[in-house]
């Protein structure tokens, strides 16, 4: 016989709710005691003293876990990996490359802010933009990453709670996981996240304030989802989705689920087509998902899988409960249970904090987890935008640090550019260009791409920039504003590059538009200040240099001759370093030793033997096809690479085909040499 306890169903809860099967109804209420569900069945003539009947004790034992040191792991595991592993501020500087840079581009003042009120679904929208510009603080983004992921957990929490089940089901994660499946394919679902958290929130509030007539709460379901709209644009129609679950499995009030049926249809077409004049795809969440954006095609599924996920927990909890419900009557006299009596709730069990060990529940979200994270991450990908995040930001060291870590055959285009950039700006072009991959038929070398690519361009400013071209420069990053738009990073270049020209009010223009950007008002003031007292800042050395380096007859022609270029700016300055480290790479690649030997006069003041290593290889060959070569050339090749070099030549006399020979010559540690690239046009092997 069931133990009572002198609880009433009206004090564990203040109201109930009731499913009207023939002649028994079935409440459910959470209980005083800790545990989550009184369940009840009675009888129909019993059902109006349902507020006096006494509480059973739960069949579930144990606390409930909302927040136990299980969930504050998970989250601070999660905190970590977003912040170490995936680092929030590649999937900034992602913005723009892989994602579209226009639809999270935010501009302070107000004027910004009242073009976003000025349409349903502005206001999530306006801080979808802000909180990108944050992610450009890795430990920030990181933050806001957990906190909307432990926010849609709480979701889930809600979710099963009305349906009268657990809370803390594992399936409370996989919002969690999908976000990170997204991110992992550095995608962005800030613009589909937070119009969900804002449905949910608005669904909860709906909840509080329900009670009462059916009337009443259609009329309030319809004034919430009018506000939920405008709000959270498309993404507020998971709202009356939920709603209509609610109302027609557990609160059984057709009328307010018909309502909210008809808010889904009726809002989106009177609030956004006819009164705001949004495209149909727009106004019933067509673009909700593609600002996602991304590398893999999963992004945006996922995304789609998030808004799916709550309205089936919520209908397939809801239904679970019922049907156990039912089997729990029709099975209570029978003296034992059958086979699926006892796998059913075992299996519940399991997928609830109530019944099975905690360590194996915990240890099951996290190889899950940790599974779905491995099989989606894509590190090569990675440490291309780590490559170009350090290349923006001028660190160099970092940069070939990268490149050192790149998986072998991950290596395209633009981190060759890159890596070229990175080795000519610390001067390490002619002892560790053929260490990374290098291949004589490819045109990775040069900067600027036939393709038109935004961040191509991008790449070819900074190469001109750096080598004193400024004309080219301020070409290429204007292609770049025009293509991709007002990136902080082109802003601020593009106020550099009119400083250098003499040109103090167009830099203020560019400096004025990037003071508006979060995280780089403070940098713009300053030198807005600075330019009011010294128009040409003459105090900052590195545009002294820049000046110096510019060509006389500095031009901005389309088709570029990277070598006439290179050698007039050498020419004209040979103290040039970067200019010339690029000129010497560019006659390396090009497996042109006589080229390179002609313009070793810019490294007179280099003693004998401390030339760099491929400088002296490129020596090398240069006499093999030259023999009695100038005695001053052989001079300034050490004995090592004179050794290195008769070693690489008898292993080629020794080899009957060019495959032995190339796999001898790897397996001899000559991959990263310029005599394996002069001969088998590839490096890095």
């Amino acid at each position: 016989m069931t133990t009572r306890e002198p609880y009433s169903l009206r004090a564990c809860c203040g109201s109930y709710k009731a499913w009207n099967d023939t002649s028994v109804w079935l409440f459910h209420a959470p209980c005083r005691r800790g545990q989550f569900t009184c369940r009840y069945v009675l009888s129909e003539n019993e059902k109006d003293q349902a507020p006096q009947v006494e509480c059973h004790r739960c069949t579930v034992p144990g606390p409930v876990r909302r927040f136990g040191v299980d969930t504050g792991l998970f989250f601070v595991l999660y905190y970590l990996y977003v912040w170490l592993v995936l680092d929030p501020r590649l999937i900034a500087h992602a913005i723009g490359i892989i994602t579209p840079y226009y639809p999270f581009s935010f501009t302070a003042g107000w004027p910004f802010f009242m073009e976003h009120l000025a349409e349903p679904g502005g206001a999530t929208d306006y801080a979808a933009r802000y909180l990108t510009a944050l992610y450009a603080v890795g430990w920030l983004g990181a933050l806001i990453v957990t906190a909307a992921a432990w926010s849609l957990c709480l979701g889930i929490d809600l979710m099963t709670g009305l349906a009268g089940r657990p809370r803390g089901m594992l399936v409370r994660y996989v919002p969690a996981v999908l976000m990170l499946v997204v991110y992992n394919g550095h995608g962005h679902p800030v613009k589909a996240v937070l119009p969900l958290l804002v449905a949910l929130l608005f669904f909860a509030l709906y909840l509080r304030m329900a009670a009462g007539t059916a009337a009443r709460a259609s009329l309030l379901l319809t004034a919430i989802c009018t506000v939920a709209y405008y709000v959270a644009g498309a993404g507020s129609l998971l709202l009356p989705v939920l709603a209509v679950i609610h109302e027609l499995l557990i609160t059984r009030r057709k009328l307010v689920a018909l309502t909210a049926l008809l808010s889904g249809l009726a809002v989106p077409w009177l609030l956004g087509i006819a009164v705001f004049d949004l495209p149909w795809t727009n106004a019933y969440g067509g673009s909700l998902i593609r600002a996602s954006g991304g590398i893999s095609t999963w992004t945006g599924r996922c995304c789609v899988g998030l808004y799916l996920l709550f309205p089936a927990v919520l209908a397939g909890a809801t239904a679970c409960r019922v049907l156990s419900a039912r089997r729990a009557s029709r099975d209570s006299g029978r003296a034992s249970p059958g086979t699926r009596a006892l796998w059913m709730p075992a299996i519940s069990h399991f997928f609830s904090w109530g019944e099975s060990r905690w360590i194996m529940k915990v240890a099951a979200v996290w190889l899950s987890a940790g599974a779905v994270v491995w099989f989606t991450s894509d590190p090569g990908y990675r440490i291309v935008l780590q490559m170009d995040y350090y290349c923006a930001h001028e660190m160099w060291p970092e940069v070939l640090e990268a490149a050192d870590r790149m998986p072998r055959g991950s290596y395209n285009a633009r981190c060759n550019q890159n890596m070229m950039l990175a080795l000519c700006h610390t001067g390490r072009v002619g002892d560790e260009m053929f260490r990374y991959p290098q291949r004589m038929a490819d045109d990775s070398f040069r900067m600027r791409s036939m393709a038109k690519d935004p961040h191509t361009y991008l790449q070819a400013s900074r190469y001109f920039w750096g080598t004193g071209q400024v004309n080219q420069a301020e070409l290429c990053a204007y292609e770049s504003l025009l293509m991709t738009g007002d990136l902080p990073w082109i802003l601020h270049h593009l106020a550099l590059i009119n400083i250098v020209k003499d040109r103090p009010e167009a830099a203020k223009v560019f400096l004025k538009a990037l003071s508006k950007k979060p995280l780089h008002g403070r940098v713009a003031t300053e030198m807005l200040r600075s330019l009011e007292e010294d128009p040409r800042l003459e105090g900052d050395a590195r545009l002294r240099q820049i000046r110096r380096f510019m060509p006389k007859d500095d031009t901005a022609p389309l088709a570029v001759n990277y070598e006439e270029d290179l050698a007039a700016c050498v020419e004209k300055n040979p103290d040039n370093e970067i200019a010339l480290n690029f000129l010497m790479a560019y006659y390396l690649r090009t497996a042109n030793p006589e080229k390179v030997v002609e313009n070793l006069r810019y490294f007179d003041d280099q003693k004998s033997g401390s030339l760099p290593r491929h400088y002296q290889e490129a020596i090398v060959v240069y006499l093999t096809g030259h023999a009695g070569g100038a005695p001053s050339l052989e001079s300034r090749v050490a004995p090592e690479t004179r050794m290195r070099g008769s070693a690489f030549l008898e292993l080629l006399a020794g080899t009957s085909n060019p495959e032995e020979a190339l796999e001898k010559a790897v397996e001899a540690g000559f991959g990263d040499s310029y005599f394996f690239y002069h001969i088998f046009g590839a490096s890095g092997l």
